[in-house]
């Protein structure tokens, strides 16, 4: 038998369910990326097609 989980990772695993509970209030209360950010990334970029794996609340879509 496994051992249980110590109160570290149980918080660690209720912190991360904790981002679907509240989807709204979670794209409120994060931080965009700064548009210089963004500017950099797609100059850097060898092309315009992008895959964005996790993206969550679309932020770094744009």
């Amino acid at each position: 038998m496994g051992s249980p989980m110590s109160p570290e990772l149980h918080q660690h695993r209720q912190m991360a369910e904790s981002f679907g509970a509240d989807p709204e209030r979670y794209d409120r209360s994060r931080s965009r990326y700064p548009d210089a950010m963004v500017e950099r990334t797609v100059a850097a970029s060898p092309g315009l097609d992008v895959l964005d794996v996790g993206c969550g609340t679309r932020i770094a879509a744009r």
